[in-house]
């Protein structure tokens, strides 16, 4: 689990990690995975952990990326510690709530389980004496600023097991970025990326990104 204030990189992290084991990514939102009645909710998860799990089967293995993720872990009622009335918990006609959270944690489990076909398939490949297929590896990250109101069950071994805390970066850090952007763009030459550098102090990736596009469309 990526926890951290929003633009601190969070989401290019997950792509990073598919990118450099190269295995295909699933990005989708934690609000995507709510639905205004009841059943469809599940129906989303269960269509995500098929795709999923196809995907890893195909390749190897497979990263699924829940940006968001508090608005679909969230435990029941629990918004910073307060009652969030049904809109975290659902009930009655509504999705998002208890339902969800036990189809995704079905989900995440069943993922990192063998399945049943594949072992109807291996039983005869080993009478022919055929090489086993072997199921390809889920891989699960979430995302949220809020990791105090994640529920526990999903931060259990096996599951999201590690959180991972994402603070905006430091000197040599923004040096990097800053530097990066400046060598893309038409940027005067007078710019002072050193100056730049300490007067980005606690600044977010994706604001020190902005930053300077908007100083590059000013002066191009």
């Amino acid at each position: 689990m990526l926890t951290g204030p929003p633009g601190t990189g969070k989401t290019l992290i997950a792509q990073c990690v598919a990118s450099e084991i190269g295995i295909p990514y699933i990005g989708i939102s934690g609000s995507d995975l709510s639905a205004m009645f009841l059943g469809v909710a599940e129906m989303k998860v269960k269509s995500l952990k098929a795709k999923a799990k196809k995907w890893a089967n195909q390749h190897g293995g497979c990263v699924v990326f829940i940006d968001e993720a508090d608005a679909v872990m969230g435990s029941r009622g629990a918004v910073e510690g307060e009652e969030s009335g049904g809109n975290q918990a659902g009930g009655g006609i509504f999705g998002g709530g208890t339902g969800v959270r036990s189809q995704l944690l079905t989900a995440m489990d069943g993922t990192k389980e063998p399945h049943i076909r594949t072992d109807i398939i291996n039983f005869f490949y080993r009478l022919l004496g055929f090489e086993e297929m072997v199921d390809g590896v889920v891989f699960w990250l979430g995302a949220t600023n809020r990791v105090s109101i994640i529920d526990p069950a999903f931060l259990r071994p096996g599951r999201m097991d590690s959180i991972i805390q994402m603070d905006a970066p430091d000197k040599g850090s923004r040096r990097k970025i800053i530097q990066g952007y400046v060598d893309q763009m038409t940027i005067d030459d007078t710019v002072d990326v050193e100056r730049l550098t300490d007067d980005t102090q606690g600044v977010t990736p994706a604001d020190v990104a902005g930053a300077i596009k908007r100083v590059s469309a000013r002066t191009t």
